[in-house]
C-alpha cells in the first residue's frame, strides 16, 4: 500500500552505509580505531542500508577494519545481495574495477560518479551544441542536471593493458553532465556517471531510460541519506543502547520497523508535517491500540474466570 514502485521498468536500490562512532571502552563490538588522542580509541560500528521502492533494508553489520573501506563494505554486500535484472546506486566511494565487474557478471545494474578509473572510449553516442553551464540556479521544476555528453567507454588504462582484458565485455555508459550543487551555493560542477545499462541501438536510451533519466536515478540516491537523517535524529540511531553485535543487530531491525510504521502512519494519514509530527501522532495511537489489545483480552479472561 506505502511502496513507492521504481521510476521505470526496472526495481532501484539505493544503497549506502552510514557509522556511529563511540568509544571502544564502551562498545563490546566495533571497527576499533586509534584516534589523534594518545591511548584513546574509538569504536565505529558501520552498517549497511538500502532503499528500494521507499522502504529501508538492512543488508549487513561490518566487522573487519578493512570495511571501513567502501569497496569492501557497499562492494562486497551489493554483489552478495545482487537480484539479477535490478539496478543498484551508490556514491563514488565504491569505484573498485572488480567489485563492479562483479556486479555485472551477476546480471545486475550499477550507476555510479565516475572517480579515477581509466576509459578507453569505444564511440561518442551523443554531444550538445554547446556545453556551457548557465549562470542561474534551475527554477522550479527544472532539472539539476544537464547532459553535456555521452560515451560508449571500457575500463582501460595506458600502462597496463593486459590487466584490463578481463573488463573488455563490460561496456559502460559514460553520461557526461554538469550539476547545481545546492548544498553550498557553489553552482555548477562537472559530473560523470557510468553504468552498465546498455546503450541502445540508435543511442537515444540507456537501457529502458532517457539520458536525463540516468541522471535523476542517480539524484534520487539522496533518499537514503536524509533516511540516515531521520532515524538519528528522530529515532536515536546514533545512540546505541546495547553495544554487543547481537543488541546492536536488534536495535537496527527496531529502528527499521519503528522507521516503516512512520512511513505508513504518513501515507495512510496523507500528513504533511515533518517526521516529528508524525513521530507524535504514532506513539499517541499505538498507546491508544496497546489498551485496546489489553482491554480486548482480559474482558474475556475475567469472564472465564467469573465462570470457573
Amino acid at each position: 500500500r506505502i511502496n513507492s514502485r521504481s521510476p521505470g521498468p526496472l526495481s532501484v536500490h539505493n544503497v549506502d552505509a552510514t557509522i556511529v562512532s563511540i568509544s571502544a571502552k564502551i562498545c563490546s563490538f566495533g571497527i576499533k580505531r586509534n584516534t589523534n588522542k594518545a591511548g584513546n580509541k574509538r569504536s565505529f560500528v558501520k552498517s549497511v542500508f538500502s532503499l528500494n521502492d521507499g522502504m529501508p533494508n538492512f543488508l549487513h553489520l561490518c566487522k573487519t577494519p578493512s570495511e571501513l573501506n567502501d569497496n569492501i563494505a557497499l562492494g562486497k554486500t551489493i554483489v552478495d545481495t545482487c537480484v539479477r535484472g535490478h539496478v543498484f546506486v551508490f556514491d563514488s566511494g565504491c569505484d573498485s574495477r572488480d567489485k563492479l565487474l562483479q556486479i555485472h557478471e551477476k546480471g545486475a545494474y550499477f550507476i555510479t560518479p565516475h572517480r579515477t578509473q581509466g576509459l578507453g572510449v569505444k564511440r561518442v553516442v551523443w554531444a550538445a551544441d554547446n556545453p556551457i553551464a548557465p549562470f542561474e540556479a534551475p527554477g522550479p521544476g527544472k532539472p539539476g542536471f544537464i547532459v553535456t555528453s555521452v560515451e560508449e567507454c571500457v575500463f582501460e588504462t595506458t600502462t597496463q593493458k593486459s590487466r584490463c582484458k578481463k573488463y573488455a565485455n563490460m561496456l559502460l555508459a559514460v553520461v557526461h553532465g554538469l550539476r547545481y550543487d545546492r548544498r553550498d551555493g557553489t553552482g555548477w560542477k562537472p559530473l560523470d556517471l557510468m553504468t552498465n545499462l546498455p546503450i541502445s541501438t540508435d543511442g537515444e536510451l540507456i537501457g529502458p531510460y532517457s539520458y536525463a533519466e540516468v541522471a535523476q536515478l542517480y539524484g534520487n540516491r539522496w533518499e537514503i541519506e536524509t533516511f540516515f537523517k531521520k532515524i538519528k535524529g528522530h529515532l536515536s540511531f546514533d545512540h546505541l543502547l546495547n553495544t554487543s553485535e547481537n543488541g546492536i543487530k536488534i536495535m537496527i531491525y527496531m529502528t527499521l520497523i519503528a522507521a516503516m510504521l512512520m512511513i505508513w502512519a504518513r501515507v495512510v494519514t496523507n500528513a504533511k508535517h515533518g517526521w516529528n509530527i508524525v513521530k507524535f501522532w504514532l506513539e499517541v495511537s499505538c498507546r491508544e491500540w496497546i489498551e485496546l489489545a489489553i482491554w480486548a483480552h482480559r474482558t474475556p479472561f475475567i469472564e472465564r474466570c467469573r465462570g470457573s
